[in-house]
């Protein structure tokens, strides 16, 4: 593997926000999830592979924080959670 990269676009919203479950309403658990992605395959055109005016090249573990509810097991990204809120209001 050629390098790790973090992605967080909310910090506000991963690190600070509570989050409920839509379904059952328990406060939900942050969880770290990551897949490693081959910067030459069709998949990288979805992720930035620069870092300080470098570019990583062939495998990169991409990571990242998703919310899973203890009871009924979903998982959703801080995107997910912040549209359904908006759809909410």
């Amino acid at each position: 593997m050629n390098g790790k990269k973090f992605i967080c676009n909310d910090v506000i919203g991963t690190f600070f926000k509570k989050h409920k479950c839509v379904d059952c309403k328990v406060k939900l658990k942050r969880k770290k999830v990551s897949k490693i992605i081959n910067t030459k395959s069709k998949e990288a055109k979805n992720y930035s592979f620069h870092i300080n005016r470098n570019t990583i090249t062939g495998d990169v573990e991409i990571s990242w924080y998703e919310f899973e509810c203890p009871v009924c097991k979903k998982s959703f990204t801080v995107e997910e959670l912040e549209e359904m809120n908006d759809k909410n209001t």
